[in-house]
């Protein structure tokens, strides 16, 4: 390329930096397309005005996102030393370029928080006051730190335009957050590939005690994960009882019904996501520890309870054996019921009579449930 090809670029870029220029702020943009659009600060002000009158909010920045600036650690320190909560927004942004913490051809060899995020929320948390730590970013919060000092952590994801109201509404209690966790969240880099599906044997699974007296699977890190496939909190209770099978032995054709007895022993009306698991004791080949069969959001007030049932089928413990083909096997199936794939109880233990081949597109992936009855 030439001096006038170069030239000419040069040019092209100026034009659009003087373009990019005249555009307003993102807030405004977001407020254009809908006049409520607010920040979470803004947001937490109107929150404090309903729920808290007479309630002072103060906003400081205490670093950007991305960069290493540390010079508003300092600030942020002394208004949570004069506060009697304090409410820590940290996080990412998605999207592309470099201004962008993930997206598209955005990518980082470390998944904890970014820049100096994590020093800004040591040192606040050292002014001794309670921290609640809302996280807003495309990718769950991995760090070990804020899991172990945060007095309560709000995963807000990247919630939308109505998101900031949504996020003040569930920290005053106007909402009782009941979400789970859709992936399984890592405490290290290191620890990827780290999911709740892993076959018998592989990662966590195939360290822990016994394992060159690796007892917490790793030398400097448990094994186990920061926060397990299908985990959330609220702000109430629940428990679980009751759990069977209506069948001990089925065909490879057949279901049978597992339910449970679900309830709210806290204060608080909310959602529990009741969860189906499954795991294949013997198979030709390696299987899954455990495997989601289902899942049922129930809403309960205090004191009440539902009973829910699944009705799980014995094709959806299919999978590819050595031939290729797909297939159902002969065999003992257990049945797990909870609230993540960590927290388990067992509902019982199926045996499935017959060996059968079949189709791939015949195979059920996920049990019919329904909420049958209610007490009070």
């Amino acid at each position: 390329m030439g001096l006038e090809g170069v030239s000419a670029l040069s040019e092209q870029r100026a034009q659009l930096e003087a373009m990019l220029a005249q555009f307003p702020p993102a807030e405004e943009m977001m407020r254009r397309n809908d006049s409520e659009t607010m920040t979470v600060p803004e947001a937490i002000r109107r929150a404090a005005a309903d729920y808290a009158p007479g309630a002072e909010v103060t906003w400081v920045k205490g670093c950007e996102y991305l960069d290493t600036d540390r010079s508003g650690i300092a600030d942020a320190v002394s208004a949570a030393e004069e506060s009697d909560l304090v409410i820590l927004l940290l996080g990412g942004k998605n999207g592309s370029g470099s201004g962008c913490t993930m997206g598209e051809n955005v990518d980082s060899s470390d998944i904890g928080l970014p820049g100096v995020q994590e020093e800004l929320a040591k040192a606040v948390w050292e002014a001794g006051k309670p921290v609640i730590l809302v996280h807003m970013d495309g990718r769950p919060l991995s760090c070990s730190w804020a899991s172990e000092h945060m007095d309560a952590i709000l995963e807000a994801w990247h919630p939308g335009q109505r998101g900031a109201q949504a996020i003040a509404d569930a920290l005053f209690g106007g909402y009782n957050p009941g979400g789970k966790l859709p992936v399984t969240v890592p405490r290290h880099a290191g620890q990827i590939p780290v999911y709740a599906e892993q076959h018998n044997g592989s990662g966590v699974l195939g360290r822990g005690k016994g394992n060159n007296d690796l007892t917490q699977g790793y030398v400097d890190e448990p094994g186990f994960p920061l926060y397990p496939f299908g985990y959330g909190l609220s702000y109430t209770m629940f428990e679980m009882d009751e759990c069977r099978i209506s069948s001990e032995r089925i065909s490879s054709e057949g279901n049978v019904t597992v339910s449970c007895r679900v309830t709210n022993t806290g204060e608080m009306s909310g959602a529990e996501v009741v969860q189906l698991y499954f795991r294949d004791r013997m198979a030709s080949v390696t299987r899954p520890k455990k495997e989601l069969a289902g899942f049922q959001r129930v809403s309960l007030r205090p004191g009440e309870s539902k009973t829910v049932e699944f009705k799980f089928a014995a094709d959806q413990t299919a999978f590819v054996g050595a031939d290729c083909k797909w297939r159902i096997e002969a065999g003992e199936v257990e049945l797990l019921i909870g609230s993540s794939s960590e927290q388990l109880q067992p509902a019982g233990v199926i045996r499935i009579e017959d060996t059968r081949i079949m189709a791939e597109s015949k195979r059920t992936f996920v049990s019919k449930s329904r909420i049958v009855t209610a007490e009070h």
